[in-house]
């Protein structure tokens, strides 16, 4: 049997803890010592750059945050070595003034390895809020080609997922129209009455017993298709506890569509659903994958 000195044990796995959290994200995220659970923050640390993106008018620009992997939990960060990796364009809800407010939603995503961006679009209409949608996501490809951007061959222009809050949500929506340039799209409270015609993108509904029109967006959609009523929250996402729900089925969604977390399949269309429907923690659950 080898003996090991405890202090070089010790040091060991301190060194192990230490470092554990730079190596790149496909390794680390199928270690068995991390937990596959869509309600906690990855092992990514997550940088997080206020920039400024172009809008849909020539030469004007909006206040965002871009979330990333990186090398430490800090403003500013180094991206973390890797990728290229999944895009979310996310709008805040209502006026969209701002783009702070959904950090929760960023970090998890991000902390997986899903680069996120929160943009403060501005008082517009959904669909008008569409094209400024395709307008965040050109300057993010002009970032991915450009050798002196911090994101320069980091990002994935195939695995681009379009997501809001409220009037967000529907905007996302509206965006998505185009399936060639979004994969994806998932909302929470989508203010929408109708899809868009023709609407074919790989959806994600989630939402409160308030938002009524849910489950009939759910059954104009095109399969995969997917529907999270949270039970005993508002169109608002409160009480906390409530919005982590929104929170942990969104990150599941994603991980599990683009960030090849098959474990998450148990969220997304399996028994923790199912669990969570019998217990009372969703009001309503749907789910059809493509044939």
């Amino acid at each position: 049997m080898i003996q090991v000195a405890p202090l070089r044990l010790a040091l060991g796995l301190a060194a192990i803890v230490a470092f554990a959290p730079f190596a790149p994200f496909a390794r680390i995220a199928r270690d068995a010592r991390v937990a596959q659970d869509p309600a906690r923050d990855g092992p990514n640390p997550v940088g997080r750059r206020k920039v400024k993106v172009a809008d849909d008018a020539p030469g004007a620009t909006l206040d965002a945050a871009i979330y990333y992997p990186a090398t430490k939990n800090k403003e500013d960060a180094e991206p973390a070595a890797g990728g290229p990796w999944p895009v979310c364009v996310f709008s805040p809800g209502g006026s969209a003034e701002e783009w702070q407010g959904y950090d929760d939603f960023a970090n998890r995503f991000a902390s997986w390895g899903m680069a996120t961006l929160v943009v403060a679009f501005g008082d517009r209409t959904a669909v008008k809020r569409a094209t400024q949608f395709d307008a965040a996501r050109s300057w993010l490809e002009k970032q991915n080609g450009d050798k002196e951007s911090f994101l320069f061959g980091k990002l994935d222009g195939k695995r681009f997922v379009s997501a809001g809050h409220s009037r967000g949500g529907a905007a996302a929506v509206y965006a998505a129209v185009d399936a060639k340039r979004w994969a994806g799209c998932v909302t929470d409270g989508a203010a929408l009455r109708a899809l868009p015609p023709k609407y074919a993108t790989p959806t994600l509904l989630i939402g409160s017993p308030d938002d009524k029109s849910l489950p009939a967006l759910y059954d104009g959609l095109k399969k995969p298709r997917g529907l999270v009523v949270v039970a005993g929250m508002d169109h608002y996402m409160t009480p906390q506890d409530k919005r982590d729900v929104v929170v942990a089925y969104a990150a599941a969604w994603i991980g599990e569509r683009f960030l090849g977390i098959k474990e998450w399949k148990a969220w997304t269309s399996g028994e923790r659903a199912k669990k969570d429907l019998k217990d009372g923690v969703l009001a309503d659950w749907r789910v059809e994958e493509s044939p």
